[in-house]
């Protein structure tokens, strides 16, 4: 299967100007252990209270399946000789 190159152009943009941060459902899950362990032990339910727990889980689950589509795209992608040597080889 061949890949087009403007998508694999774009699939790679799309990976830089990704945002550099932690998926909001297990954000969430270590501010809650983080929380207990200091003793605060309501502060799940105030999350779920204030709905950050759905937000966090749904905005987890549309980046799951935003990674299985690249990680898709990335085995169709044409393997490319390449002009230099990776620090290390």
């Amino acid at each position: 299967m061949e890949t087009n190159k403007d998508d694999l152009a774009a699939f790679i943009e799309s990976l830089i100007a990704a945002p550099n941060y932690i998926n909001p459902a297990i954000d969430i899950a270590s501010q809650s252990m983080a929380a207990e362990s200091q003793g605060d032990l309501e502060f799940l339910e105030r999350a779920v209270r204030t709905g950050a727990v759905e937000r966090a889980i749904a905005e987890g689950a549309r980046e799951g399946k935003a990674c299985a589509i690249a990680l898709g795209s990335l085995g169709r992608a044409i393997p490319q000789t390449s002009k230099t040597v990776p620090v290390g080889f």
